[in-house]
């Protein structure tokens, strides 16, 4: 029996195939994840945001 729902396509899965985004807690299945920078996340603006949240173009020091 299932336990858990993918938040991106609401595929139902058990628990310990599911894998949570690092930036937003989301649990996602396999075929839904996004890689980048050799994590997975559970979408592009998750992704982004964890490699690039720190950067606001500003030189200041």
């Amino acid at each position: 029996m299932t336990d858990e729902f993918c938040a991106i396509c609401g595929s139902a899965m058990y628990s310990f195939a599911m894998k949570t985004c690092p930036m937003c807690k989301k649990r996602y299945c396999e075929n839904c994840e996004y890689r980048m920078g050799g994590n997975t996340f559970c979408s592009r603006e998750c992704a982004q945001m964890f490699f690039f949240s720190g950067e606001d173009g500003s030189d200041e020091e």
